[in-house]
């Protein structure tokens, strides 16, 4: 699952950054609805997706989820 919450770290690169104030409403997306969304980008283009967590977010729950992600 990818998780998106304000995160404490504030980096200036991420817009998850608590001091920004753009996380209203923290949440979390299951596995399928990650793929779906990278899905779509790819259908539409896309060659190259990154996906970003925050601190809360184990590493090996994104290889998991990446892993899940590839086509068999």
């Amino acid at each position: 699952m990818g998780s998106y919450r304000a995160c404490p770290m504030n980096c200036r690169y991420c817009s998850l950054g608590e001091s920004w104030g753009l996380v209203k409403k923290e949440g979390e997306f299951n596995d399928q609805e990650v793929i779906r969304i990278a899905q779509k980008y790819v259908e539409e283009g896309i060659r190259w997706i990154v996906l970003r967590t925050t601190q809360f977010y184990s590493p090996e729950k994104i290889i998991a989820l990446v892993g899940k992600s590839k086509k068999p």
